[in-house]
């Protein structure tokens, strides 16, 4: 039986830190579409202070949230840009829906 599995890039994760895996995975997630939401110009809840952390120099805030998980803020960091490029991730549309009338 195996201790440790291998999680496609991230560095070998105990079965039993899953949970804080998943946690630091969720809070990355979040620092993204609040990114994502700043730069489409819709307003977001942390006014917009992720996007300025995601192109800024030293990025403090993505690398507090990524050291934990071992990912590589540079690949974050240009996946999160790129989203934005797109106009799309992180569950946010680039364009809001219209919302159609109802039929009579």
């Amino acid at each position: 039986m195996r201790d440790v599995d291998d999680d496609s890039g991230c560095g070998a994760v105990a079965p039993q830190a899953e949970g804080s895996v998943q946690l630091g995975i969720a809070a990355v997630k979040l620092y993204a579409a609040d990114a994502i939401t700043a730069a489409i110009g819709r307003r977001n809840t942390d006014g917009g202070q992720a996007l300025r952390d995601l192109r800024s120099s030293n990025q403090r805030y993505l690398r507090t949230l990524c050291e934990p998980l071992g990912a590589d803020v540079e690949a974050v960091s240009r996946m999160i840009e790129r989203c934005i490029k797109d106009g799309e991730g992180a569950g946010v549309r680039a364009k809001p829906r219209k919302h159609q009338a109802k039929a009579a």
